[in-house]
């Protein structure tokens, strides 16, 4: 064999173990953006149920707050409501403690 065919057929050799490597880089490159594809999805479902979570959390937060405002009204009524008995109270005290006195002054 001479040495030109020699040299050409270990070109062709290195020519061709290059063309492996590189066809081996571009499935390690197709496996890691399909990779990054199905993590990126993965991500973006999440987020989704996340998106979802919150927001029924917000809504049953929501119906809470409206609740307890009712609740906070109707104590607030029974504070009233307890406040205008005990001045009706004092007012009773007030008109007993006079009647009291004019009687006292009739027996005197």
């Amino acid at each position: 064999m001479s040495r030109v065919t020699a040299a050409e057929e270990r070109m062709a050799s290195r020519s061709q173990a290059l063309e492996e490597e590189r066809a081996e880089e571009a499935l390690r490159v197709e496996v890691a953006d399909k990779c990054m594809a199905l993590r990126t999805k993965a991500f973006e479902e999440e987020r989704a149920e996340d998106a979802v979570r919150i927001a029924a959390t917000e809504e049953r937060m929501a119906s809470r707050n409206k609740l307890l405002e009712k609740e906070v009204q109707r104590l607030r009524g029974e504070v009233v409501a307890v406040s205008d008995a005990r001045a009706g109270d004092e007012s009773l005290a007030g008109a007993l403690r006079v009647v009291e006195a004019e009687q006292a002054e009739e027996l005197a």
